[in-house]
Parts: structure tokens; sequence; C-alpha cells
């Protein structure tokens, strides 16, 4: 049952059960944002104890709607549990959402009752009261089961460009450039003193936009293209500035993202792999990587792993995917089996959910431990899509753009995957997805056109207009060179990718494919 209203001044949820010694734990988990609101999914877990049947729960927050639970008042909303999600085993969660105009924001005197008793509220995982802040934990003792460097890049692979380099060959040569314009450029920002606050549009509690969101992106941006540089050329300057930049995060100054901040899920996710990424090439190549740098990195991707490690937290869009590329990226630096392990396993159950194929029928598959009603699904993760076309995307109604940042995580994935001598695409049919969805868009971005009736607005083409929304050419070389075959080349991949040009590093996702994976094959 939903309920609409304007922002009530508190949320009140009231939990009883048929045993009082349950002891229960809230997890409110980011799960959306837009300008004005949020929402939130709400898990609650039976920690021990025998089985609960119904509940009702209270929380002081603001809410407006509520889904998968029964609201029977709003002021205050009281909200109890729905038939199909009534009963909790032990050591097992439910979960129901809300939303809300405003931004979100909590703290240790937030009220979380349970049949009047007082229950144990977390954030995203994590409790409103901070803990001491532990050690920085030393990377795991190397195992042998990975490689380094093994990222986007194994060493065969640096090595490779390098003598590209050395050899004036284009691409090669022209990205080299590229390089260097962004090493000149790079700005060397100042943590601030707390955590970063980010909110929808990075934006803090009144409205105003957040700098310091964007700066610690870009100086891994930096780091990472002069690490780069300095392996390429063999220069000391910019191997010594790219251990400057991530020093300057790593070394204890940085307070990692505020659970509070609706976007921090996504900022984590998108920070750790450029620090990663850049911290492995240099651990592996250079010789003035000492260890208190990898005690340092250490302690700045234990940092962020809470935030990008569980995959039912944040929305399960392109949040998701570049959450899991961060998981994967952490853990092939800390040389940790089990976790890479993990991370692949999460990317072969979520990846199939972000792209629809012919074969899937009437819907595609929803995300791993992610479960959403028919009502809501389309409209909601699916951006107000009409119908299923086979080549669309969870983002393809919400703009290109932002599906270019599901796809380039899941891509990235893949690569890191192969860099590790692992096929992630074994036993999924994520290649026939992927391809599908390359082919496809490509000859919709070539043709100006879109299928009728598929997204409630106009994507790729506004007639009668020449206005075009979102149809600049997208390239995914590193798709291309990753998946095509002489049996399926894929080739309106490669006119986009050629039309698109060279793909150099920006926020957030693209990792100079041009250079470290250019569509070379026919």
């Amino acid at each position: 049952m939903n309920m609409t209203v304007k922002t009530c001044a508190f949320l009140f949820l009231s939990l009883s059960f048929s045993v009082l010694t349950h002891a229960v734990t809230v997890d409110i988990r980011s799960d959306g944002a837009w300008p004005g609101g949020y929402s939130k999914r709400v898990v609650i877990t039976n920690d021990q104890g025998g089985v609960i049947n119904g509940w009702e729960l209270k929380l002081g927050l603001a809410a407006g709607k509520v889904w998968r639970a029964q609201a029977s008042s709003l002021a205050p909303l009281a909200v109890s549990a729905a038939s199909y999600n009534a009963r909790i085993a032990s050591d097992e969660s439910t979960d129901f959402g809300f939303s809300a105009d405003g931004v979100f924001r909590v703290d240790a005197s937030t009220s979380c009752r349970f049949n009047g008793d007082p229950c144990e509220l977390l954030v995203d995982g994590q409790a409103l009261v901070p803990a001491p802040k532990p050690d920085p934990k030393p990377a795991p003792t190397a195992t042998g089961k990975l490689k380094h460097p093994g990222m986007l890049s194994s060493l065969a692979d640096l090595q490779a460009i390098k003598n590209h380099v050395t050899a004036g060959r284009q691409p090669w040569t022209a990205q080299v450039e590229a390089l260097k314009r962004v090493a000149a450029d790079a700005t060397l920002r100042t943590p601030p003193p707390k955590a970063i606050y980010c909110s929808g549009y990075n934006k803090d509690p009144q409205g105003n936009k957040v700098p310091a969101c964007d700066w610690v992106v870009e100086n891994g941006i930096d780091a990472y293209s002069m690490a780069l540089l300095g392996y390429l050329t063999g220069q000391r300057t910019h191997s010594d500035k790219a251990i400057q930049f991530i020093m300057q995060w790593a070394d204890g100054d940085f307070k990692g993202f505020d659970p509070a901040g609706t976007n921090a899920l996504l900022q984590a996710g998108w920070a750790a792999p450029w620090f990663a990424n850049a911290a492995e090439i240099l651990r592996y190549t250079y010789s003035g990587w000492k260890p208190q740098h990898t005690t340092a990195v250490n302690s700045l991707l234990n940092q962020l792993l809470p935030q990008v490690s569980d995959e039912q937290r944040g929305a399960p869009n392109n949040w998701l995917h570049a959450r899991i590329e961060a998981h994967m990226a952490i853990a092939i630096w800390r040389d940790d089996d089990a976790m890479f392990r993990k991370a692949l396993t999460q990317w072969r159950n979520n990846a199939p959910s972000y792209f629809y194929i012919a074969s899937d029928g009437a819907f595609p598959p929803e995300p791993h431990e992610r479960r959403f009603e028919p009502s809501n699904f389309k409209s909601r993760w699916w951006s107000g899509a009409k119908k299923f076309v086979p080549g669309m995307t969870m983002e393809t109604c919400r703009d290109i753009n932002h599906q270019s940042l599901g796809v380039r995580a899941i891509v990235n994935g893949m690569a890191m995957a192969k860099t590790q001598g692992t096929d992630v695409l074994a036993g999924t049919d994520m290649r026939e997805r992927l391809t599908t969805f390359l082919e496809t868009q490509a000859q919709w971005i070539k043709n100006r056109a879109e299928p009728a009736g598929m997204c409630d607005a106009a994507v790729i083409f506004q007639p009668p207009s020449t206005l075009m929304r979102d149809a600049e050419p997208i390239g995914y070389p590193m798709a291309r060179a990753l998946l095509a075959t002489a049996s399926k080349p894929l080739p309106n991949t490669k006119a986009a990718n050629k039309a698109a040009g060279a793909i150099a590093a920006s926020r957030w996702l693209q990792k100079w494919e041009t250079l470290t994976h250019p569509d070379l094959q026919p």
C-alpha cells in the first residue's frame, strides 16, 4: 500500500512480535536520490532467537511514501508488515522502502525502537556512533593466486604499450601526449578536516555544491594518469608526482565520505579504482614506491571498502556496478583471493540485470539479492521504460551518459578479471547481453532513431527538430577489444568507436581505454 503526502515531521514505524527477546538490527540503506528528495531501503535483520511473525517498527525519520509495508497513519506514520514479509526467520532479513523530500540526515539521537525497546540503527551498514578508528591493516600476505600488477593492465600489457610508444605508433603516442596534458593541468587538492558530505548532485544539506566531493576522484584520475605516464616514459618526476597525489588522500587526512550523504556509496565506488590502479602500477614497477606508501594505500582503501563491498546497498543501477568494480580493484590490491572471488560472483550475479535481451521475456532479470514489485520495476529502476527492447539497459530511458557509467563499470570489471586470467563471462549470458547492447545502440545512434514507444520521451532523437538529447557517438573500445571475434566482429560498434574518437580519462569511469585497450580488430 502506497501513501503519498508532503514530508512529515517524523516517520514512526512501530515493531512488535511474538517473542520479546529478539535482537533486531535496522539498517537504512541508500536506494536513490533526485533533486529535492531521496529514497531509502530499510533492512530489518533478526539477529538471534526464534522466528518473528508479524512486525511494526518506529523510527524518527521524515517520509512521504512507503512501499512493501502497511501504513496505518501518517502523522505519526505507523508501518507494519505486509503479508509477504511478515515472517523473519532467525538470522534472516526483510525490508521495506520509503521516500521523502529534502535531504536525508540522521545522527545518534535518531530514535529506533522495537515494541518500546531501543534497537540498533545503522546507516548503510555503519553505526551512527563512530567507533575508534582502527590501525591501518596491512595487505594480506601474497597468496600467489593473484597477478600483479593485475588490474586493468598486466606487466606484459604495460610493456607492450611502452614498446608501441617507443616506436612512435598510434594511437599510443597521441595518448601519451594526452597523459602529459593531464599531468600538466593537475591540481593537488587538500582533504577537508571531516568526512565529506555528498548528497544528490554533490550538494550539502542546504543545497550548496560541495567541491570536495569531486576532488577525491579528480585527484585519483590525476594519480592514475601520472602513474601510467611515469611507466611509459621512464621519467621519475611523473611517478613521484603520482605518489604525491595518492599520499595526499591516503596519509590519514581524508576522513572518507559521510554516510549520511545520499551519494556516499557512489563516490566511494568512483574513487577507489582510480587510486587502486595508480598504486598497483607504482607498487610493482617503480623503485621509488616504499612500504609506507603501501601502508597508507591500505588505510585509504580499507576506509572505502565498507561502502563498496555490500551488493545490497544503494541503487541497483550504475551505482551498484561502479561499487562492484571498486570491490574487485581493492581485492586485487590487497592480494585477497577470497575477496576477489566474492567480487567476481557479485559481477556475475548482477551484470545481467543491467541489460535486456529477447530471451528475458516479459522482464529482465532482477539484481541479485534485490526484489522489486512489478508495479514500480519499470517506472523506477528502468527509468520509465514503456516496453523492454533488446539492446536497451536499465538506464537507457534515463539518459545515455548515465547508461555509459553502468556499462563502463561492468566492462572495467570484465577487463580486470581477464588480467587475472579469469573468464568472468563463463557460465553467463553476458556476452550476448553486451554485444546486443553494443551493436543495437550503435545502430540507433547512427540512424538518429530508436524503437517507437520504448521510453516515455525520446532518448536518441527528438523530432521534428534535429536536436539530439544524448546521441553524440559514445565509444566503447575496451568492450570491443574484449568481445569482438572473427565470427562476431561487431561492425556497428567499431564504426561508433571510430566516430567517437579517443577515450581518455574523465569523470568518472573512462580509464584511458584507447591507450590500454585500443579497438584495433578488423
